[in-house]
């Protein structure tokens, strides 16, 4: 409480996508709405389809009613590229004031690319929180210069998804230590409960992948960052290198983009599969015995806490914030961007079924840290924190 009255946070995001970003804000509000102290708002860059999720959830503005496309994305995008922001953002409106009568107690940006939407506010914040979710390719290329001063310099505390991503912020962008906190993602309780067999072997069958092949599973949007096409090198390395019956899925993403057409085209046929985008992907990753990211850069994905969750290992490069969430065990991480060594670690789980089940154990001990519950405390005891200063 502030005074008398709740803390009035509102959260600024790029969209309501499925995505990660998006995706974890929504979990802390499904949390916040048994924290009557905390009073949320939402502004967004874009709507999208989980946009009616977060209006259940939260008073919720959408700066461009629809979302961005054709032209009027290109000039949002180039405006603030080359640091022109509130050109960018009048380019983007619909509507450009969000609605609530009060001010907020603390205006939290959800991604440093949602950054963008402060053009939107009616007055600058009192106290201006950065949740940063990216590295590099999100900070240096997609974000102009002028915002991402905007969030090294004008927020009064930074925080970050993964250790990962603090120590890019230190050591490329100068940040002090101590202006850093982190607050990782976070999964549903639900997350954790059982795949039904039937609806295990429902998913695999509908792949035509039978009770005793090995099924790896990836996720996430179709694109450079994500490496469908690494994941392709890898997966012919696989196949070409163990008698083990091993098929590749990946969840989600959009199959008419030329990454999708590419998975299509590039894939062995029978053994390299695409599984539409799902309304919760987290219970797909019950059917898979092996969950791989191949991500090029990703700060902390989702998809491998879910799967984590699940009880699925995962294998991923060390190009982000993943190695931290197995450190203990959880599946294993090899130099980026060695194919070689992501494949040998791929046949070496899927010849051996005893290591897929001791790795699935302790990677779901390490995302059951990362509940809801586990998350709210010490988040509103940062906002409270941050709003007293």
């Amino acid at each position: 409480m502030t005074g008398d009255r709740p803390l009035r946070v509102t959260w600024l995001a790029h969209g309501a996508e499925r995505t990660g970003p998006p995706i974890y804000l929504l979990r802390i509000l499904e949390g916040l709405a048994r924290h009557p102290e905390i009073e949320p708002r939402v502004v967004l860059l874009e709507g999208g389809p989980l946009l009616a999720d977060f209006e259940a959830l939260a008073p919720t503005t959408v700066v461009a009613p629809g979302a961005l496309t054709g032209a009027r994305r290109a000039a949002a995008a180039g405006l603030s590229r080359v640091g022109a922001s509130r050109a960018a953002a009048s380019v983007a409106a619909g509507r450009s004031t969000p609605s609530g009568p009060e001010d907020p107690d603390v205006v939290v940006v959800n991604t440093a690319g949602s950054i963008r939407a402060l053009a939107a506010l009616p007055r600058a914040p009192r106290r201006l929180v950065s949740h940063v979710h990216e590295l590099a390719t999100g900070l240096d290329y997609w974000l102009a210069p002028e915002l991402l001063r905007s969030v090294l310099e004008d927020s009064d505390e930074i925080w970050v998804v993964a250790d990962a991503v603090g120590d890019a912020l230190v050591r490329d962008h100068g940040v002090a230590p101590e202006r850093l906190r982190t607050h990782r993602g976070v999964v549903p309780s639900d997350a954790f409960d059982p795949l039904d067999p039937s609806e295990r072997a429902r998913h695999r069958a509908d792949l035509g992948v039978g009770p005793d092949a090995v099924l790896v599973g990836a996720s996430g949007t179709l694109d450079w960052r994500k490496a469908p096409d690494l994941l392709l090198e890898v997966s012919e390395r696989v196949f070409a290198a163990t008698s083990t019956e091993v098929h590749v899925v990946w969840i989600g993403g959009d199959a008419a983009t030329p990454w999708g057409q590419l998975l299509r085209s590039a894939g062995r046929p029978g053994r390299v599969h695409h599984a539409a985008e799902q309304d919760r992907p987290d219970r797909w990753f019950g059917a898979l015995d092996l969950f791989v990211l191949p991500s090029r850069e990703d700060a902390y994905p989702l998809v491998c806490l879910e799967a984590a969750a699940a009880g699925v290992p995962i294998l991923t490069f060390d190009s982000g914030g993943a190695a931290e969430l197995i450190a203990d065990g959880g599946g294993e991480v090899v130099g980026f961007p060695d194919a070689g060594a992501l494949a040998a670690a791929i046949i070496r789980y899927a010849e051996d079924a005893g290591l897929r089940d001791r790795a699935g154990a302790v990677a779901r001990d390490a995302a059951a840290r990362h509940t809801i519950d586990a998350a709210l405390p010490s988040l509103i005891a940062d906002l409270r924190r941050v709003a007293a200063s």
